[in-house]
């Protein structure tokens, strides 16, 4: 189990805590061409806020009720990826939960 924000209503004005919601989901097993990721970092950026609307933009908006997502930096803690081995730091685009099960073509080595 991990847990991950969930957005729980489209804020009106300015987001408050009652728009999220921080729950416990399912990790499923890491399969051929994926690791699982222990997220170290979360970006929060301006663009999420837009997509935090149901409104027609550049980038679908969040489903309501299910787990963010956006830029993370995180720690690959299980790895059926050769290129990118247990202890690797990583990002992607997978955020705002701890863990996260990455397809190593949805994610890039970093520098710690």
């Amino acid at each position: 189990m991990a847990r991950a924000w969930h957005l729980m209503s489209r804020p009106q004005g300015l987001p408050t805590q009652d728009n999220f919601e921080l729950k416990e989901i399912d990790l499923p097993p890491v399969g051929e061409g994926q690791m699982r990721v222990r997220n170290l970092w979360l970006s929060v950026d301006p663009y999420m806020r837009g997509r935090m609307n149901d409104a027609e933009s550049y980038a679908a908006p969040y489903g309501l009720n299910e787990p963010m997502y956006g830029g993370a930096v995180g720690r690959v803690e299980k790895s059926k990826v050769p290129t990118l081995p247990e202890g690797t730091v990583v990002r992607h685009m997978l955020g705002w939960r701890e863990w996260a099960l990455v397809p190593a073509r949805q994610c890039e080595p970093g520098d710690p």
